[in-house]
């Protein structure tokens, strides 16, 4: 029966580095999808935090008594009651 040679040889080491660098890999690659997906959750909430603070600047435009019953004054330049 052959022994295996202690001394490592090129294409031992090779795998060897290999296997060592697609763990190092992994640990990359992890590492970036939480950086995309805590970047894409960011993005998400500033547009969400753009479109409710709209909303809220515009409630006015959008109350019954500006809608219903105001009329724009042109030579005052403001909304009027009648």
């Amino acid at each position: 029966m052959a022994q295996a040679s202690a001394i490592p040889t090129p294409m031992t080491v090779a795998v060897i580095d290999a296997n060592r660098r697609n763990v190092r890999d992994a640990r990359a690659d992890g590492l970036f999808r939480w950086v995309v997906a805590g970047a894409g959750m960011f993005v998400l909430l500033a547009l969400a935090g753009a479109a409710l603070s709209m909303l809220w600047g515009g409630k006015e435009a959008f109350s019954p008594s500006t809608t219903s019953s105001a009329r724009w004054c042109r030579s005052t330049a403001r909304w009027s009651p009648h």
